[in-house]
């Protein structure tokens, strides 16, 4: 048998919904998608609230970790070098929550390539190097354009070659 749900816990304006284990113990859903981490428990409804209060401090926590995102759009030939701060974790979707240099704020999506602040220096070797890297990926693009073949499609236009022959030979016979 399942966890039953019980109730909805509201702690510091974060509701949970609370559930009743097979062993008496009490569950909270932690509402933070994508992330595996084990639920508060506890064995009594206020021991719970003590755990989820003690780990909503998370939450609240106030940081600032400066850093440079990267985009390769491909509607432009270089990349998009944005600096940001991430500020903590959005409280249902659990990504970072991001504002960038122009002040605009968002989620932020892991997708994207993400580094520490770069100086002017190493911005500038960044977009050298990977100036060179699109060149030598559309060569080698341009290069598999040429050699690369559909193998599934070579054997079966081989065996339909050697079935003909073997046909053509038949009838040499006759």
């Amino acid at each position: 048998m399942a966890d039953l749900k019980l109730m909805a816990m509201e702690v510091r304006g974060v509701s949970y919904d609370v559930f009743v284990g097979e062993d008496g113990k009490f569950r909270a859903d932690p509402g933070l998608p994508g992330e595996e981490v084990p639920w508060p428990s506890s064995d009594t409804l206020e021991g719970l609230r003590k755990t989820l209060l003690e780990k909503s401090r998370r939450r609240q926590a106030k940081v600032s970790v400066p850093f440079v995102g990267v985009q390769y759009p491909t509607t432009k030939p270089v990349p998009e070098i944005r600096k940001g701060v991430a500020t903590g974790f959005h409280a249902s979707t659990g990504k970072i929550l991001v504002t960038w240099a122009g002040g605009k704020s968002e989620q932020y999506d892991p997708f994207r390539d993400t580094f520490r602040p770069l100086s002017d220096e190493e911005k500038q070797e960044f977009l050298r190097l990977e100036g060179e890297y699109r060149k030598a990926r559309e060569k080698w693009e341009a290069f598999k354009g040429v050699v690369k073949i559909n193998l599934h499609q070579e054997v079966r236009t081989a065996i339909e070659a050697a079935v003909a022959k073997l046909e053509n030979d038949e009838k040499a016979k006759k």
